[in-house]
Formats: C-alpha cells, sequence, structure tokens
C-alpha cells in the first residue's frame, strides 16, 4: 500500500473540512467544565507561618543533648510531627468537632487535608488546611499551630527534667563553676559520636608513635599526622563544649524558652482554592480542540475516498485531468446546464472544463471520448455535457451520445420532445439523420438514448453499434459518449472497446479507493485507454484547500465579471 504524505496544507484542509466536528467536541467539553464547576463544592485554604528555630536564641551552639543531628533530619522530624495522629487528634478533641461515622477516618481526614510546606531557604514554614469551610479551616489551622507549639514546649521540659535528675545539687553547683570533671558526664561519656572521634584520635596517636621512630619532625606524613591529630582534638573539644552548654543552660533555666513561634496566624480566606475555574475551563478547552481535532483526523483516516491528485494518481495509477467544482443553484432552483451556463457567465466550473479539455487535445490522436465513472450519482453526464460545450467553442463539430440505456439523462437536459434515439437505431427501427439533434449551441449535436430497451448490453454490443460510431467519425471531429457507471453493468466496459479514450469522474469524497481501482482496472483488461481522471463536484469554498486554484479563479472569474458588456457572448474559438 502506497504511503500518504501528510503536509501542512492537508492538516490545515482536514482540520477545516472538519471544523464543525472540532468545534462541537470543544463547546461539549466546556460545558462539561461548566457544569463541573457548578457541582463541585468549592475547597478553601487557610494557611499560618511558624518559625522553627533549631538553634538556642542568642546562640550558634547546636541544640543537641547526647546526639548529633543534622539539620534536614530535624526539620523533617518536625514537619511529621505536624502531620502525626496525635495532635490531629488534639486538635479534634480541642473543638470539639462532631465526628459523623468512624472518628478514626475522620482524623485520616484531616491529616490528608493538612499541607506543610518549608519558604525557600528559611526556617519558616507555612502551615495550611483546607476545608469547604472558610471560617472553619482558619480555625483549625491555628489550633493545629498552637498545638504543635504545646507539644515542642512538653518535650523540651521533658529533656530538661532528664537532664537535672542526673545531678546533686552539690554536682550541679561544681559544673556551673567549672570544678567538675566534664569527661566523666554522662552525656559525654555516652555520645557516639565524641566516643568515636576518641577512637579514630588513638588510632592516628599510636600510627604517630610509630613512625616517629623512623621520620624525623619534618616528614610529610608526620607533619600530615599531627595535624590530623590537631584537628580531632579540636572536634572532640567543640562537641564537648556544645554538650556542656547545653547541660549548664539546662541547669540555669534557659532551655525552657520554646524554640518555635507563630509569625502568621491564619485570616479566613475569601477565595477557594479548588475548583481553579479558569484552570479547569482552559484545560476543558484544550482537551475539547484536541479531541476534536484527533476525531477529525481519525474519521479522515477511516475516509477512504478519492479526494486528492495523489489519491487518482498514486492509488488509480493514472494521470489526473483536474478538478470540477460543484455548481450552485441560484434562488433554490435545480441546477440545469444550458450553454449560457458556460459561455456567457465565467466560472470555476467553465474554466475546469477549459484545462481538461487542453489536457484531453494534447493526450493523442482522439476523436471518440468515452465518459464513465465507479458508480451512478457520481456527476459523470453534467460532466460530458459540459465536456461537448467547451469543445464545441473550438469551432469543432461535436457530438454527444447518451449510450446510457438503462437511466438516460441527455434528452431531458436539453428538451428533445422526439424519441427516436440510440435505442431505436440499434434496433432497426429507424435511420441516423433521425436520431442526430442539433442543439442551441453551435457545432453541437446529440443523440439521446431513446426508449429503454430491456437488453442494453446486447444492443451495444452488435457490430451495428460500432458501424454507427464508424460513419459519425466521419462527420464529426469529437464524439464523446455518456455511458452507464461500471458497477454495477457491463455497458461501459463494452463501449471502451469502440472508443479512443476514456475519462474516469470520480465524485469528491463520495466513491471509495477500492472500488475506483476495481473499476479502472475493468477497463484496463478491456484494452481501453484511458487518458486520465477528474475529480468532480467539489465544494471550492468548503474544500479550498483540496482546490489549489481557487483563488485564482476567482480572481479571474470577477475581473471577467466586472469587464464584461451587457449581453456579450464569450468568443472561445481557440
Amino acid at each position: 500500500m502506497i504511503e500518504e504524505e501528510i503536509d501542512l496544507r492537508n492538516i490545515l484542509s482536514i482540520a477545516v473540512n472538519r471544523k464543525w466536528l472540532i468545534v462541537l467536541s470543544f463547546l461539549i467539553a466546556v460545558a462539561a467544565a461548566v457544569i463541573y464547576l457548578h457541582l463541585k463544592t468549592p475547597v478553601y485554604r487557610a494557611t499560618t507561618t511558624l518559625l522553627i528555630e533549631k538553634e538556642l536564641s542568642k546562640s550558634s551552639v547546636r541544640e543537641v543533648i547526647g546526639i548529633e543531628t543534622r539539620d534536614k533530619d530535624y526539620y523533617q522530624t518536625q514537619y511529621a510531627i505536624i502531620k502525626s495522629r496525635k495532635l490531629a487528634e488534639e486538635v479534634i478533641k480541642t473543638l470539639n468537632i462532631a465526628c459523623d461515622g468512624n472518628p478514626k477516618d475522620y482524623v485520616s481526614g484531616l491529616i490528608g487535608a493538612i499541607t506543610v510546606k518549608p519558604v525557600g531557604s528559611t526556617r519558616l514554614v507555612d502551615i495550611s488546611v483546607d476545608d469547604p469551610n472558610p471560617g472553619k479551616a482558619a480555625i483549625i489551622v491555628n489550633t493545629l499551630a498552637e498545638k504543635y507549639i504545646e507539644e515542642n514546649q512538653k518535650s523540651r521540659l521533658f529533656f530538661s527534667h532528664k537532664i537535672l535528675s542526673q545531678f546533686s545539687e552539690d554536682e550541679k553547683n561544681k559544673i556551673l563553676d567549672g570544678k567538675y570533671d566534664i569527661e566523666t558526664l554522662p552525656s559525654i561519656m555516652d555520645n557516639s559520636l565524641i566516643q568515636r572521634l576518641k577512637g579514630n584520635l588513638i588510632e592516628m596517636q599510636v600510627q604517630l608513635a610509630r613512625i616517629s621512630t623512623k621520620y624525623k619532625e619534618n616528614y610529610p606524613e608526620v607533619q600530615g599526622l599531627k595535624k590530623a591529630i590537631q584537628m580531632l582534638e579540636e572536634k572532640i573539644s567543640q562537641e564537648t563544649d556544645k554538650i556542656l552548654f547545653n547541660i549548664k543552660a539546662e541547669l540555669m533555666g534557659k532551655m525552657t524558652v520554646n524554640n518555635i513561634r507563630v509569625i502568621d496566624r491564619a485570616e479566613i480566606p475569601e477565595t477557594p482554592i479548588s475548583p481553579n475555574k479558569k484552570k479547569v475551563i482552559l484545560v476543558a478547552a484544550f482537551l475539547g480542540l484536541a479531541a476534536g481535532a484527533g476525531l477529525a483526523f481519525f474519521l479522515e483516516f477511516l475516509d477512504y475516498t478519492i479526494k486528492t491528485k495523489d489519491d487518482v494518481e498514486k492509488h488509480l495509477g493514472i494521470p489526473f485531468l483536474g478538478y470540477i467544482p460543484k455548481v450552485k443553484p441560484e434562488k433554490n432552483e435545480p441546477f440545469k446546464l444550458t450553454g449560457s451556463t458556460l459561455s456567457q457567465n465565467p466560472s470555476h466550473f467553465s474554466e475546469s472544463l477549459r484545462n481538461i479539455r487542453v489536457s484531453i487535445t494534447f493526450s493523442g490522436e482522439i476523436s471518440t471520448l468515452l465518459i464513465t465513472s465507479t458508480v451512478p450519482g457520481e456527476g459523470k453526464t453534467t460532466f460530458a455535457v459540459g465536456l461537448a460545450f467547451i469543445f464545441a467553442c473550438t469551432g469543432n463539430e461535436v457530438l454527444l451520445i447518451d449510450t446510457d440505456l438503462r437511466k438516460p439523462k441527455i434528452q431531458q437536459t436539453f428538451n428533445i420532445e422526439s424519441t427516436h434515439g440510440l435505442s431505436s437505431y440499434l434496433s432497426g427501427q429507424t435511420t441516423i439523420d433521425k436520431i442526430i439533434h442539433k442543439t442551441s449551441t453551435p457545432n453541437l449535436s446529440v443523440i439521446p438514448a431513446g426508449a429503454i430497451p430491456p437488453n442494453p448490453s446486447e444492443l451495444l454490443g452488435q457490430e451495428r453499434f460500432l458501424e454507427l460510431v464508424e460513419k459519425l467519425k466521419k462527420k464529426f471531429r469529437w464524439i464523446i459518449f455518456d455511458s452507464p457507471p461500471i458497477f454495477p453493468v457491463s455497458d461501459a466496459v463494452i463501449i471502451s472497446k469502440i472508443t479512443d479514450g476514456a475519462v474516469y469522474v470520480a465524485n469528491f469524497g463520495k466513491v471509495k479507493k477500492e472500488g475506483a481501482y476495481e473499476g479502472k482496472e475493468k477497463l484496463v483488461k478491456a484494452g481501453a485507454r484511458i487518458i486520465g481522471a477528474v475529480i468532480n463536484n467539489i465544494d471550492t469554498e468548503k474544500h479550498k484547500y483540496y482546490y489549489p486554484y481557487y483563488s485564482y479563479y476567482h480572481y479571474y472569474g470577477e475581473s471577467k465579471k466586472q469587464n464584461k458588456k451587457p449581453n456579450s457572448t464569450e468568443g472561445d474559438r481557440s
């Protein structure tokens, strides 16, 4: 299967062709979003800002009792405490919030409504609570902050009591006076960091003593070990001083100060955070357009009909002769093709026929031309009549024969009252002169189908029909056969055997590529010479991207209308 090239023109043409589908999808999506916003309960967010100091006021010493804690670990722990079940239960109990159903589910719901967000790289943190009631959200988040501060204070008092209980009054005084052997303090003896540093210090001291027996003082390795030992000693001293400072601060009652305080209390929010109306509408609009475009391209992918020049040349494998625009009737009257339609009113239709006439003329020695299509209703009769008019304008004698002996239309088109036609002659009921009818258009004659016979295929397959064509070729420069479609009858295939060439008519967006290909193959197998195909009945306003010459014909037609004098006639005789 031949792959189709997709370019911007094709994409734009698809979008324009199915614009109402895209618009409908867009409107449905936006309407659904509006309904959603109307039914959705708004949620409000109240926020309290806290300052969480990890260090003691007016000091640069870590607030560590017996262990070293990193800043990140400390703050992550505090955030987890804020969202703890215990704290949520305290808030519910304090506010006496009624619980409908399972209290555990209510606690879980409150925890899920809490958001903890650090403010940049500062020690500030925003605590937020979401609730459909804006006043309730503010009360809950402020109470949560108060309970968190209370719990932190209780924790500090617990550690304070733990430190004080380790010493007698005499030991407390010695620690404060600096007369106590700090190395014997439990907080120092049990400190894993200090003990690890001391272990490393002993190892380095042993290593220094070992290499000092071999090398002098200025040896690089000796100097490096001494520097490392000095750094370890300073680190041990720093850690010891930190712990001692905290113990002294506790003994003097300085650690009872809370390191957490409220910076901004939550106020009642005025606007909801959810649903975000602007965002919902924009997302819905985007999704609607995307869904509409996707559906349009999907339907286009499923649409395997003939629409473009590439469809003719690639899928049918025959030359493309041109597009035939759709002729729109005026004042809601049915369109009727007449000479004035083509000669007195320049249009896309007539200009397209002229271009196709030129292509046919340069296709070689041709005097008999078959006009056919895949299935009924593709506009081949209108095309055949129009092409006959255009050929007649060149000054050559043209004969249009209605060989559709099943559903003839030529007689009605030209208002021929006589019942004599092709079927009458082939059945031996009349002569050639009686079936040829002159029209009001100079150089144009027609042979109508005549009475509908019971056996059209048998009549057309007679030697008498071939003899008729040979006689007519001596009188007319061009003979155009308006034949039945290839499917479901075989009349067109029979006629193609006695004509110099065939033009295949495909109705825009109506005939399937597979069907058109099969019809073309039937003609080829019969030995027909297919000059090319035309795409008929294209709406140039609606499908202008399929019809590349629309703007040029529009310009030509308008300018010609402006310059044409009243009652003037066209002199196309070339």
